[in-house]
C-alpha cells in the first residue's frame, strides 16, 4: 500500500550550485536519504564541510504532525514531521514548546528535485533561511 510520502523516499544528491544559504556555508558536497522504518520516517543526512569535515545525523519519527519527544541536548527537545501532500514534508523542532527550527521539503512536479527550505530562529530572534536543492540519484 503506498504511503503519501512515498516519492520522497530514496537517496538525493546536493547541488551545490543552486544552493543560497544565510547561515553557514554551502556544504561542498551532501546527501539526503530517505526511508521509512515501520511507522517512522528516518533521515539520514551526511555532508562535507569546507575544511573536508565528513558530519552525519539522523532524525527519525512518525508523520502524524505531533510534536513528540526529542533528544536533541540542549538545542531542542521535541521534533514533529507532517505530510503536507505527496510533493511537501515538512518537520519542526522545538524547545519547551517553541518552535525554532522548520523545514519545508517540497518536490518538482517530475519527483526528480527536493527544494529544501529551512528556518532558523535564534534565542536572540534573529532568523536564517537557507535553501538547498537536492537530485534525485535512485528510488527507495
Amino acid at each position: 500500500m503506498s504511503k503519501p510520502y512515498d516519492l520522497f523516499l530514496g537517496e538525493w544528491a546536493l547541488d551545490v550550485q543552486l544552493c543560497h544559504f544565510e547561515q553557514g556555508e554551502v556544504p561542498l558536497a551532501a546527501t539526503y536519504h530517505i526511508h521509512d522504518d515501520d511507522q517512522e520516517l528516518v533521515f539520514d543526512m551526511s555532508w562535507t564541510d569546507h575544511d573536508n569535515k565528513t558530519h552525519q545525523i539522523s532524525l527519525r519519527g512518525e508523520p502524524d504532525g505531533e510534536l513528540a519527544p526529542f533528544n536533541g541536548g540542549d538545542l531542542v527537545d521535541a521534533l514533529s514531521i507532517t505530510v503536507v501532500s505527496s510533493h511537501e514534508l515538512n518537520s519542526a523542532a522545538a524547545m519547551n514548546g517553541v518552535v525554532l527550527m522548520s523545514v519545508i521539503r517540497r518536490l518538482s512536479p517530475d519527483g526528480q528535485q527536493m527544494a529544501v527550505l529551512q528556518e532558523v530562529k535564534l534565542p536572540d530572534g534573529e532568523i536564517f533561511r537557507n535553501k538547498s536543492i537536492y537530485l534525485r540519484k535512485q528510488v527507495h
